[in-house]
This record gives structure tokens, C-alpha cells and sequence, in this order.
């Protein structure tokens, strides 16, 4: 992943957003891949709960 995740925060920044919480997910290149795993799932389901409630 190297810089790209460091690169994103910081161009969103830059527009005037801010990052609630990273959700690095890697290792999936099928399509689809990535719904099959709970694990990833779940962590991306709890963390929109928290962007939710950032933004209200």
C-alpha cells in the first residue's frame, strides 16, 4: 500500500474534510473478493456508523 493511504488522507485534507478512520483493506483482486469476508465487512459497517454520527 505504501504511500497511497497517506496520499489520499492528505488530498482530502486538503479539501477542507476530515478522516474519521482508515479501513485499509488488502490482498483482493477478484471481484467480489472482498464481500466474503466478515471481518473486512463488519469493520467497514461500523465504521460508516461513525461517519454517521460525525455528521449529524
Amino acid at each position: 500500500m505504501g504511500f497511497a493511504l497517506e496520499a489520499l488522507e492528505m488530498l482530502l485534507k486538503a479539501l477542507g474534510y476530515e478522516v474519521i478512520e482508515k479501513v485499509p483493506v488488502i490482498g483482493y483482486f477478484d471481484r467480489g473478493a472482498v464481500s466474503k469476508d466478515d471481518e473486512v465487512l463488519k469493520k467497514a459497517f461500523e465504521t460508516g456508523k461513525k461517519l454517521i454520527e460525525n455528521l449529524r
